[in-house]
């Protein structure tokens, strides 16, 4: 049997972080974050993630700039220690430490044996296709992002270099550029990250006691090249060689409304458009919460799989949509003949426990559920039965509580 398991953002928040860092031998130990769900995924042949975040050295520091990203090269090796061999790249986190930091990444991944796709050292159009091979099935991945986080960084990639990352449109316009990039770096740099932080956080309060909302699910939504663009052709150009070359081919694309349980309309858009042009299934993330997961006419749209371990003491989290789960899709193969097919899909649902040291451990929920008492227990199966309705449509009647649910 050939089984793919995919799971959804690897992250390191700043709580994670600290909880993650030994001052005595001075380096970092993520593996609590892996540990319960590694047996988990013995049985596969590839596990695959989105690492969003990058691993640019702790020469400038790890996450002490606002919103953007930089972790330990100790991350990677937790990861691979506990079981997850491949990941996607191509996300809004990629350029958070510039070219630079994107190449390092790779460097990263590539010497811990990890493999990847999504972000590039070099312009070579062949290796914007991972080819996976499961004995005599092989499955191409192409992995691409909505855009990066051009508004925060200033870095905004030219047709010279924007072979870096697999774009599916051009990055942000919110971006002060020409004669206006310096106020915004000058006023970056004015204003560090910690006061950013503690800007965000009194608007924050100030609005919560005026009865507001500051943090509020986002929609993502069609505007004007998103249809019809460079980048757009370039993946049609991918998915033909791809279609061409595997015997089944998986998107993987970073895109959604961030803490929206509902996809909206970009993210319909593209899923539609990956599988109109040759993909048979699209595994989407980047909104921090599950969706759902759409099966027509053979093919598959796992709209997002959700954050598999981002910490839920982390300052923008939104916690009404349940952002502490996520799941593991899994596809199993069989080729009969010059016809491959998918046996089954399977789903496993984690969630991410955050300890008074703001350790983060994914639980697989039936794990969880033996360690819980009996009131803690009722609480997840309630949590449970409705994530299972926002994957499938489908409330869960009975057996609330498993290890792996089939779709």
């Amino acid at each position: 049997m050939n089984k793919i398991t995919f799971i959804g953002d690897i992250t390191c928040d700043r709580p994670l972080l600290n909880a993650a860092y030994d001052r005595n031998a001075g380096s970092y130990d993520f593996f609590p974050v892996f540990g319960k769900v590694e047996n988990l995924f013995v049985d596969s042949d590839y596990v695959v993630g989105n690492f969003e975040t990058v691993c640019a050295g702790g020469k400038n520091g790890f996450q002490n700039q606002y919103m953007l990203c930089n972790s330990p090269d100790e991350l990677i090796q937790a990861m691979v220690r506990g079981g997850i061999n491949c990941v996607t790249t191509a996300n809004n986190h990629c350029l958070d430490q510039g070219i630079e930091g994107l190449v390092r990444t790779i460097d990263e991944l590539d010497k811990n044996k990890v493999l990847h796709t999504g972000t590039f050292t070099n312009e070579d159009a062949s290796k914007r296709i991972l080819y996976l091979y499961l004995n005599d099935v092989v499955v191409a991945l192409i992995s691409n992002t909505y855009s990066t986080n051009a508004s925060n960084t200033g870095v905004v990639l030219n047709d010279q270099n924007d072979f870096h990352v697999n774009l599916l449109r051009k990055q942000s316009e919110f971006i002060l550029a020409g004669k206006r990039e310096w106020a915004k770096r000058f006023l970056f740099k004015l204003i560090g990250a910690r006061y950013r932080r503690i800007i965000n956080r009194f608007v924050a309060r100030l609005k919560l006691r005026q009865g507001k909302v500051f943090l509020k699910p986002r929609v993502d939504t069609v505007v004007d090249d998103d249809t019809d663009n460079k980048y757009l052709r370039l993946l049609v150009e991918d998915l033909k060689v791809a279609r061409d070359n595997a015997d089944f081919v998986i998107v993987c694309s970073h895109i959604g409304g961030q803490f929206n349980e509902i996809p909206g309309e970009y993210s319909k858009f593209i899923g539609d458009f990956v599988l109109e042009h040759g993909a048979d299934m699209l595994i989407g993330n980047h909104p921090h919460v599950i969706q759902k997961v759409k099966r027509e006419n053979g093919k598959i749209v796992a709209y997002s799989l959700g954050s598999f371990n981002q910490s839920p003491s982390a300052d923008y989290i939104i916690h009404d949509a349940l952002p502490e789960y996520s799941m593991a899709f899994h596809v199993y193969f069989s080729k009969d003949q010059d016809f491959v097919n998918i046996d089954r899909m399977t789903f496993s649902i984690f969630k991410a426990v955050e300890d008074s040291k703001k350790m983060i451990v994914v639980y697989p929920i039936d794990k969880l559920y033996d360690e819980l008492g009996e009131g803690e227990r009722i609480q997840l199966e309630e949590d449970v039965k409705m994530v299972y309705k926002r994957i499938t449509g489908q409330p869960i009647l009975k057996n609330v509580i498993q290890n792996e649910y089939i779709f």
